[in-house]
Formats: structure tokens, sequence, C-alpha cells
């Protein structure tokens, strides 16, 4: 039996992924026991109550079997400041109490998780809370930490320092859930199972490369954290560099975790954001749409950036003067996450008849899922003329195939104690050592804010 622990259970990233996450794992035959942690002080059948209609909408399957394993123990993260404080000490009773409990039902925990859906200025007190519990056993204990990783790389050294005295870095699970999405995870097999991937992954052949996180949406609701994060902070220091890091690294040692993960840091090491020729916007409002600066939480002088078209380099010898573009932002035209691979020209195209396209891979991570191979043939009937045709691997289309959501993959590996997928402390503190200087220059330039109409096609603008 595992046992999983949620920290911050009450928010909105364990009402819409973790807790349907967990429900599927249990209809799929895992066995597991939940405890949910959150400063509300009810009984556990109103929280299961709550739970079974929170989650109703974004859960596609039965929760019976989750509440049925679904316990809950009220604690206040602000109020676990020093060791010796009584509301340390009630807490770390009542996390082994009910650990006691549970286990007489149960059994000991072959694997212990301990998600933190909190703000990261409680992980480290957390942290300690878990390990004078004495609830986290050696070896099978694991500590899963949600984005953001601090606000800037001063804060998640701090972090991560705290978090690192009581757990090691081989049992802290950092989550990006954007490395648990399918065609990420595919990354992998089709740059190291295919060489007609491999041979060509290069600067002889790649002319340039672009990625977009592109969303409808604005800020959700979360006003007071976007207005300081930005589309900076929030998406191009974790997903947006991580998607980068698995196109960009160069073939590791072998495909264990260590390997993937120096591979991955170097790349990282190698990047230059070159801000001059990039570009930064903020979105205005709208007859049917609020703007930025109209959301709650928002400040009225706000020049925080909710998009961004960054201009990456790469100092290494496979990708010299090959350019990486990053563009990602809220309330655009479309929603999309890819990966665009545009090729060089082939030598003697410039001597066939028309025009000749250059080839490109086009990888869709979300909202549809597949490969798309552009290239070139002769067209039907001619005995000259060029034409460009598509191969297109729709993984999204395959009946009765349906890839696991993010956080069911990330959870599993978790339960393994498989951290491949996982971000190391090296990642995300190169990642922030190459966004805290962009922050800084869209801070002191505010004049470089593009102003765009919510909903509106910006990308043709950049």
């Amino acid at each position: 039996m595992d046992y999983i622990w949620i920290f911050g259970v009450t928010g909105d990233l364990s009402r819409r992924k973790l807790l349907p996450a967990l429900a599927k794992l249990l209809q799929d035959g895992r066995e597991l026991v939940i405890v949910g942690i959150s400063r509300k002080q009810v009984r556990q059948s109103v929280f299961r109550a709550y739970v079974e209609k929170t989650c109703e909408s974004v859960c596609e399957v039965s929760l019976n079997g989750l509440l049925d394993r679904l316990f809950y123990v009220q604690m206040d993260f602000d109020h676990l400041e020093e060791p010796e404080d009584p509301a340390v000490i009630s807490a770390e009773k009542s996390l082994a109490d009910i650990k006691a409990e549970l286990e007489e039902i149960y059994g000991a925990p072959s694997r212990s998780l301990f998600i933190l859906a909190t703000m990261p200025e409680h992980f480290g007190r957390l942290a300690r809370t878990i390990r004078g519990s004495d609830i986290a056993e050696e070896g099978t204990a694991a500590i899963l930490i949600e984005k953001p990783f601090g606000y800037d790389l001063a804060s998640a050294v701090e972090y991560n320092e705290r978090i690192s005295r009581y757990f090691d870095e081989s049992a802290i699970f950092r989550i990006d859930h954007y490395l648990g999405k399918a065609m990420l995870r595919n990354l992998f097999s089709l740059r190291f199972s295919n060489a007609i991937f491999d041979a060509v992954w290069c600067k002889d052949y790649i002319e340039e490369v672009n990625l977009y996180a592109l969303e409808t949406l604005g800020i959700e609701g979360r006003g007071g954290y976007y207005d300081k994060a930005g589309a900076l902070r929030d998406m191009v220091q974790s997903h947006m560099l991580q998607m980068a890091a698995l196109v960009a690294m160069d073939a590791p040692e072998d495909l264990g975790t260590e390997a993937v993960r120096r591979s991955k840091i170097q790349s990282l090491r190698q990047m230059k954001l070159n801000l001059e020729e990039s570009q930064f916007g903020q979105y205005t409002g709208s007859e049917s749409e609020n703007g930025f600066l109209d959301e709650e939480g928002v400040a009225p002088d706000s020049g925080t950036e909710t998009f961004a078209s960054l201009m990456l380099e790469i100092d290494a010898p496979r990708w010299q003067g090959v350019p990486f573009k990053l563009v990602t932002g809220k309330k655009l035209s479309e929603k999309k996450t890819v990966i665009e691979i545009k090729m060089k020209a082939a030598k003697l195209a410039d001597q066939m008849d028309g025009v000749v396209t250059p080839n490109s891979i086009e990888i869709n991570v979300q909202p549809e899922e597949g490969v798309r191979i552009r290239f070139n043939v002769l067209a039907p009937s001619s005995e000259a003329e060029i034409v460009e045709r598509e191969l297109d691997y729709c993984q999204s289309c395959l009946i009765g195939e349906k890839s696991p959501e993010a956080y069911e993959k990330l959870l599993i590996d978790a339960l393994k104690g498989d951290l491949t997928l996982f971000a190391s402390w090296g990642e995300i503190e190169a990642a922030w050592e190459l966004v805290d200087p962009a922050v800084a220059y869209v801070r002191a330039h505010p004049e470089r804010l593009l102003r765009y109409e919510a909903g509106r096609d910006v990308l043709g603008r950049v």
C-alpha cells in the first residue's frame, strides 16, 4: 500500500490535477491511501463531500474509490516556524496519529509521497514537520514540490537549502507537469531511436527552432501571483526552458536519470538570451475581455509581461548559429504547445522547378499530440514540378489509445522512484540564472512592452 500526503489539498491544483489523477490510478488498480492536509477545520465527512463536489466536473472517472481512501488532517502552515513551538508539536502529533490509525487498517506503507501543493515559502517548514513527525521512512519516502520553485535565484536557493536539510536530492521530486506530457516524453524516442532524426539534429541541417506555449485563457483569478511573476517567471523559467533543454541537449551517455540530467544542465548552461532581439507584451481589454490592468490583484500601473518572444542562442558546437525562439503568452488567439524545427534547404533545391520549401518537423504537445513532417515530392503527372506533402502521426487520433494525463505519469514515476522526468536542482538553478536578468531587463524597460488586445493574433507582429 502506498501513502500519498497532499499538503494544500483544498487548493486549485489538487482539485484540477492531483485528485483526478489519483482517482484514475485507483481505478487502474493502484493500492493507495490519500491524506489531505489543509488549514480548514472541517470533519472528514465534510471534506469528502467537498472533494466530491469540486472534483466532479474535472474528473473523468468515478470518485467512489478515491473518497473511500481519502482522509483529512487540519494544519495551519503559517504557524510552523519554530521546532519547539506548540503549533509544530501539535502538527507533528496529528500527522503521526493519522499514520498510526491508517497502518492499523492498511498496514505500513511500501512508499510514501509527500506532495507540497502550497506556496514555496512553506516548503522548508513542511519538510521539517514531516521529518519531525517520523512519518517519512528512510529509503521509501519522497517529497514532491510544485512550481513555482522560488521567485528568483536567491529565493530558489533558500528554499532548496531548507528542504535539503531534511530530504536528500534523490528523494526530492520537483514537478514540472510539462515534462509529463506524452509528446515531450516522446522526444527521447524520436531523437534516440530514429537515425533519420538523430543524424540531422544539429546546425548542419537545422535552420531554426521555434517553441510555442500559447494560451487563450488569462490569469484565472491569480492576479496577485501573476503580477509578481509574469510570463518569464511563470512559463519561461520552467516549462519553456525545459522544452528547449530537451531539444538542445546532447545525447546522454545512457538514458539513466543522472546522465539525462547532466546533459540537460549542460545544455541550459550553454544558453544565452538575446534580450535586445526579444519582445514582450501585455494584453489590453476588448469589448468582451478584461485587460491585464483590469484584473483583480493587479497593480493599475503594472509593467508585468503577459507575453514573451525570446531569442535564445546556444553556445555549443551542435547549435552554433541556430536561433531558438521561445514564444509564450496569455489571452492569445489560439491555444497550442508545439516545437517547430525548420530544416535548411537541400543543396540542389535551387535547381528544381518551382519553389522548393525546406523540410520541417513539428512536434505537437497540446491540445493535439503527434508529429508532422513536411517534405517535397514530384507532383503526380508532372515531370518536374515539386510539391510539399506531409507525414502525420496523430497520437490523439488513435482509436482506443489515450495518453495518460501528465500528473498520472509523474505520480507513477514518483511511486517507482524514477526521477528522470523531474527537474533537478542544477536545472532549476541554471534556468533562474537565465531568467533573472531578463525579468530585470523588462522591469527596467517598460517602453518595450507591446500592447496587444486580448484574444487577437499577436504572432504576426513579432
